[in-house]
């Protein structure tokens, strides 16, 4: 079942105009219904719809259940290692979610240079783009 997305909400979620969406699903020739388009046309143009979000939160999960299984095998741990425990899973948790940022900022960089290269005038250029934002959004969601 195709998911559709009204073109101002599109637009709203990419940070573009709803002209400039329209622009862009006009190059990448998906067509729009009614005020809709499907949403994985628009993430075709927009790979940087929200991708990493998921991803973060499960990352942040499985840090968070890794800390809820330390060892036990020495029998009762000390509060102090206990809490050294935690500063630790702190620390890594914030290195974690410095980088997830740092890798989003760059996908989102490459979502817009994306997106300006499907506007040119140049075909064999907005046909590159497009199956660069494909491919990015195909790994995306596959892994």
């Amino acid at each position: 079942m195709v998911e559709r997305i009204t073109v101002s909400k599109a637009a709203k979620l990419m940070g573009v105009t709803r002209a400039e969406l329209r622009k862009r699903l006009a190059a990448a020739d998906i067509e729009t219904f009614e005020g809709e388009v499907d949403l994985e046309g628009v993430r075709c143009i927009a790979p940087d719809l929200k991708l990493a979000d998921q991803e973060i939160h499960d990352r942040v999960k499985f840090l968070r259940n890794d800390a809820s299984k330390l060892p036990r095998d020495e029998g009762v741990q000390s509060i102090h290692d206990l809490q050294a425990e935690v500063r630790r899973l702190t620390t890594q948790l914030s290195i974690e979610s410095q980088m997830a940022g740092h890798y989003r900022a760059i996908v989102e960089d490459l979502g817009r240079k994306l997106g300006q290269m499907q506007t040119a005038e140049d075909p064999a250029e907005r046909e590159a783009a497009l199956t660069l934002c494909q491919w990015l959004r195909n790994k995306a969601i596959n892994g």
